[in-house]
């Protein structure tokens, strides 16, 4: 299991890096960027996924506490969800386009 992991994309260019994975199901070009981005809200699951509606570029990905959530996605649209929630919004680090339909 270890050689197929090292010598997989699957951590380092599709669910990471380069988000290969995301790439193609957002329909993008091997020339765009996909700016992935993922953090925690202070902000329950009931109100992210009321947000959501039409953006289809950002994810609830955890539900951390019933007042704490982590949404990830593409920059802007999960700047537009924070600003539409009023919330704190608290980066993370090693962004990966886990837990949602990327993977």
């Amino acid at each position: 299991m270890l050689r197929r992991l090292q010598a997989s994309t699957l951590f380092t260019e599709d669910l990471a890096g380069a988000c290969n994975a995301a790439r193609q199901l957002w329909g993008l070009s091997a020339k765009q960027k996909v700016d992935w981005t993922l953090g925690i809200v202070d902000a329950p699951a009931a109100e992210v996924r009321k947000q959501l509606s039409g953006k289809q570029r950002a994810y609830l990905l955890i539900i951390n506490t019933h007042r704490e959530s982590v949404v990830g996605g593409d920059r802007r649209q999960v700047a537009q969800l924070v600003q539409e929630l009023g919330c704190h919004f608290i980066p993370l680090k090693g962004v990966t386009t886990v837990h949602c339909e990327v993977t």
